[in-house]
């Protein structure tokens, strides 16, 4: 008795081992997908490819961040606080105390963004469409930031207004 075959795939490798994998017709494997529904039919990925080619001739950069945050971003927010209106949804098994809840919001890590680029920046903008999470399910967001060391709040509000507008 062969302690080595346990299940049927070890079964079948080892007849293709005694036969000759050489003597076997490779195969490419095939299959379908099968949509779930939700974005079926929807025109939301093309728009949502205009949106980040504006973005990006605008001098933007996107960034993928992480959709967890930790209690220090919620401290730093005083989140807890009854007139916020967000729910804060812990993970059972998080991958660290800094990612334990899911973001109720983008600005949580677009900030923490900024703060790793001023240090290296002069200036810059960033932006990230992600996933946010409430109480009604998960929804798609766009956040973005420009960010200048020197310069006035009024020349940067009047340049985030433009971008806006013209998006």
């Amino acid at each position: 008795v062969r302690q080595d075959i346990e299940i049927e795939e070890d079964l079948i490798e080892e007849i293709g081992r005694v036969y000759g994998y050489e003597k076997i017709n490779p195969v490419s494997p095939s299959g379908f997908l099968i949509s779930n529904g939700k974005d079926a039919g929807s025109d939301i990925y093309p728009f949502l490819k205009i949106i980040k080619n504006f973005l990006v001739g605008q001098g933007f950069n996107e960034v993928y961040n992480y959709s967890f945050i930790g209690e220090h971003d919620l401290e730093i927010f005083d989140a807890n606080k009854k007139e916020n209106d967000f729910r804060f949804f812990e993970l059972e098994n998080p991958l660290s105390q800094d990612l334990k809840f899911l973001r109720p919001l983008l600005i949580f890590n677009m900030l923490r963004a900024a703060s790793l680029n001023l240090k290296n920046y002069d200036e810059f903008r960033l932006f990230e469409i992600g996933k946010i999470f409430e109480q009604g399910g998960e929804k798609r967001h766009l956040a973005g930031i420009l960010a200048r060391k020197e310069g006035s709040g009024n020349e940067m509000f009047y340049k985030v207004k433009g971008i806006l507008s013209a998006l």
